[in-house]
Order: C-alpha cells, then sequence, then structure tokens
C-alpha cells in the first residue's frame, strides 16, 4: 500500500483460442523509498482468465541467491498433486526452477495414507518434476511440523513420514530431506502451543512461519 514507482505491461493475455504456457522476463524492479518490494499482478480483460500464475524473483545484484514460487493449494495431499495436475507439465517447464521444495504429511496422515505408500507418491512427484523440468533438479524434502488438532491415530501416522523423506535422500544424492517436524517439536511447537497457529489450527501466525522458516533454513545451510 504504497505509491506505485514501476508499471509493466506484457500481451501474455490467453487471447488465442487454445491457451498456451508463456513465460516472460520483465524488470528491474526499484524498490522504492520504502526498501520493500511490494508487487501486484493483474489482468486488463476481465473476460480472459488464467488457472495459474507463476512469478519468479531474481536478484540481478546477486542471482545466485534464493527465490520462491508457491505451487500449494489449501488442503492438499501428495495424491492430489499427482492425479490432479498431470498436464502441468509446461508450466514446471516455464518456471524453470533451479529447485523443488516438497513440504506434505498433514493432509496425507488425515486421509490414512501409510509410511511406504507416502514414500512411494513423493517418489512419483520428483520424478514428474523432473521429468517436466531436468532430470538432475535438486529437491529438498521437508516435513510438515506438528498440526494442532490431530487425532492420536493422526498424529501417530504423521510421525512415521520424516523416515520416508529420510529414505528418498539415502537413495538420491541430490534429495536433501530436512525433519521440520523434529526441529519445531524441539523448538516448543508442540501440542500445548497453541498460539504457533491462527484461531482456524491450521495456518501459522507470523511468529509461527518466521519460527519454521528459520529452523529450516539453518538446517539446510549447516
Amino acid at each position: 500500500f504504497v505509491p506505485t514507482v514501476a508499471t509493466f505491461f506484457t500481451s501474455m493475455g490467453l487471447q488465442d483460442p487454445l491457451p498456451a504456457i508463456r513465460s516472460q522476463r520483465l524488470g528491474p524492479l526499484p524498490f522504492g523509498p520504502s526498501g520493500y518490494l511490494q508487487i501486484a499482478i493483474s489482468g486488463t480483460d476481465p473476460a480472459k482468465l488464467t488457472d495459474v500464475i507463476g512469478a519468479r524473483f531474481v536478484n540481478t545484484a546477486r542471482p545466485e541467491g534464493w527465490t520462491f514460487t508457491s505451487l500449494s493449494a489449501g488442503g492438499y495431499a501428495v495424491d492430489d498433486a499427482l492425479t490432479r495436475h498431470g498436464d502441468s507439465g509446461p508450466v514446471l517447464a516455464a518456471l524453470n526452477p533451479d529447485v523443488l521444495l516438497i513440504s506434505f504429511g498433514a493432509n496425507d496422515c488425515g486421509r490414512g495414507v501409510t509410511a511406504d505408500q507416502f514414500q512411494a507418491e513423493i517418489s512419483l512427484l520428483i520424478e514428474f518434476v523432473r521429468s517436466s523440468t531436468r532430470p538432475d533438479l535438486p529437491v529438498i524434502l521437508l516435513t510438515d511440523p506438528f498440526r494442532y488438532g490431530l487425532t492420536p491415530a493422526f498424529q501417530e501416522q504423521h510421525d512415521l513420514y520424516p523416515r520416508p523423506m529420510y529414505n528418498i535422500a539415502l537413495q538420491d544424492p541430490l534429495v536433501c530431506a530436512v525433519n521440520s517436524r523434529r526441529l519445531t517439536h524441539e523448538f516448543g511447537w508442540t501440542p500445548t502451543s497453541g498460539t504457533t497457529y491462527l484461531s482456524d489450527n491450521v495456518h501459522y501466525t507470523a511468529a509461527g512461519a518466521f519460527a519454521k522458516s528459520r529452523l529450516e533454513a539453518s538446517a539446510l545451510f549447516d
């Protein structure tokens, strides 16, 4: 909510009879006087809509730095990603990712997914993304932390999921597994720390998100 300092236009809308995947680089984007980058992406024709918009930010001064594009959706389990998006390969290719981060578990345990099934499905997801991007794409697996409100049975299932991710990392030198479940538990993210979540008991508070990302980044770079 600051004054606009730069505006860019692109003709990437879905104007063709058959929609296509398009990718274009814009910028550079000035920070302006605030020191914070705020981006608004919008269309100009309400009659032409798109289902997926991926935005990837590159620091031209430090291109080796990290940027993130989220392709997540609420309530997803690994099986959803596998069964609903079999035609998303061109989107993944257009994003041209440097690394793939996968974080699942809390929704999977709620569906009774076994540890062996969890490992098999994540392996298939990695294989699918690599087939659409490049075979040597590095992968980081992040287990979901404790989810408030899980039944004891679901929690027991959830506790088994870090091992499958670890097994995948043992078999593939381009995969790194981070046990966010253990990191956040040792930090104090437990069934009694309800302040970690918003009132819906699912989404993290700002403090919870900061703690999670700080712990995971420390584990990755160490």
